[in-house]
């Protein structure tokens, strides 16, 4: 699997938690420049709820996503992620529950851990 430059963005819920999305760019440059304008966004407000920036970077990752969608509909799936951010590197990890992913939290692995909640899955073939 080949590592690519991934844009982690989570996001704090209103109801608590986490949301996670994640974009893969070509170049760090890519990356850089496309998240400076999501932080903008965010940090603006959507009008869609109170939500706010809990972390964002530009990591490598060996992991790809399904894209990006606004607007899904409110029964749409839902992935709980281990996102683990160390360095300049990002590694997730899908759970069955929160709970689930709590306890793989608390392993003591290296590095920062949080549990978040997407609608992106990983893509076909890229886990």
């Amino acid at each position: 699997m080949n590592a690519q430059i991934l844009m982690v963005v989570l996001t704090t819920m209103s109801g608590g938690g986490l949301s996670s999305a994640f974009v893969g760019t070509g170049t760090l440059t890519e990356c850089q420049e496309r998240l400076e304008r999501v932080r903008l966004i965010i940090n603006q407000g959507s009008g869609a709820g109170p939500s706010s920036l809990a972390r964002s970077g530009c990591f490598s990752s060996a992991q790809s996503f399904e894209d990006f969608s606004h607007g899904l509909p409110e029964d749409a799936p839902s992935y709980v992620y281990r996102v683990v951010l160390s360095g300049e590197r990002a590694t997730m990890t899908k759970h069955d529950s929160a709970a689930e992913c709590l306890r793989a939290a608390a392993s003591g692995e290296t590095g920062d851990q949080y549990c978040t909640q997407s609608r992106q899955n990983f893509r076909e073939n890229a886990r």
